[in-house]
């Protein structure tokens, strides 16, 4: 008997892509979500949703709402 037959029905897909990024912006333009860790041991710091406009261009990162983003960033503790 196959170990996993129980679970034969049970179909389930989840799409979850994550990177790591040294450039505040490179996170934040890309992204759908952004989870800040601080310095080891590592913890969580912050965690939110990016809801900016799909197609991104070039020119979104001079958008006020890109720029509100990276500050939020910058603000956590460790990160001035």
């Amino acid at each position: 008997m196959q170990p996993f037959v129980h679970l034969s029905g049970v179909t389930k897909t989840y799409r979850t892509s994550r990177t790591q990024h040294l450039a505040i912006s490179d996170a934040v333009f890309p992204g759908t979500r952004v989870v800040v860790l601080t310095a080891g041991p590592a913890r969580m710091a912050d965690n939110f949703e990016i809801d900016l406009p799909r197609p991104r261009t070039l020119d979104m990162k001079t958008n006020a709402r890109f720029g509100e983003y990276t500050r939020r960033i910058y603000r956590r503790p460790g990160m001035e």
